[in-house]
């Protein structure tokens, strides 16, 4: 899949096809930077509390290039946002 090594480990993580556009770091700030050096965004802290989880879950969805990976519990696998559907499925890995 591509996760990209300057993620904080858990359930959110940034992916390859991350285009460095910032728009997850101007949604939510505390849970995601930028890295200009490599030209990508990261998840620098994972969200504690509900509205941090609710502010990453709306940068996975606005994401241009769906770079926005969050782990299912029971790590069975990353969940992604089906645009088209408009709800949550699990990708193969």
């Amino acid at each position: 899949m591509g996760v990209l090594a300057i993620n904080r480990p858990a359930s959110y993580h940034v992916n390859h096809r991350c285009i460095g556009c910032c728009i997850c770091s101007a949604i939510s700030p505390k849970n995601f930077r930028s890295n200009h050096e490599h030209g990508v965004d990261y998840v620098y802290q994972q969200p504690s509390g509900p509205e941090e989880e609710r502010l990453c879950a709306e940068a996975m969805d606005i994401c241009p290039v769906n770079a926005i990976d969050k782990l299912a519990k029971g790590n069975r696998g990353p969940i992604m946002r089906d645009r088209k559907l408009n709800r949550h499925v699990r990708r193969n890995p």
